[in-house]
């Protein structure tokens, strides 16, 4: 945590999804929407709550079909 001005902020934390499959696709929707939780990949939903890992990235970029938004 860092203090500017008397205000608590973290630094944002970035991770580059190296392939473009379809999951990367799917996770830059949901960012924009915040709909993680109406994934029905569970390494999608689980995205909202931590920055996604090596295997968190290969099983993102191993998703091979994906529903419409819900």
């Amino acid at each position: 945590m860092e203090n500017v001005y008397g205000i608590q902020y973290s630094t944002p934390e970035v991770v580059l999804l190296q392939d473009t499959g379809i999951g990367v696709a799917e996770s830059a929707a949901r960012t924009c929407y915040d709909s993680f939780t109406n994934s029905e990949n569970d390494v999608i939903k689980n995205i909202e709550h931590s920055m996604p890992n090596t295997s968190m990235c290969e099983e993102i970029n191993a998703i091979e079909d994906s529903c419409s938004f819900r």
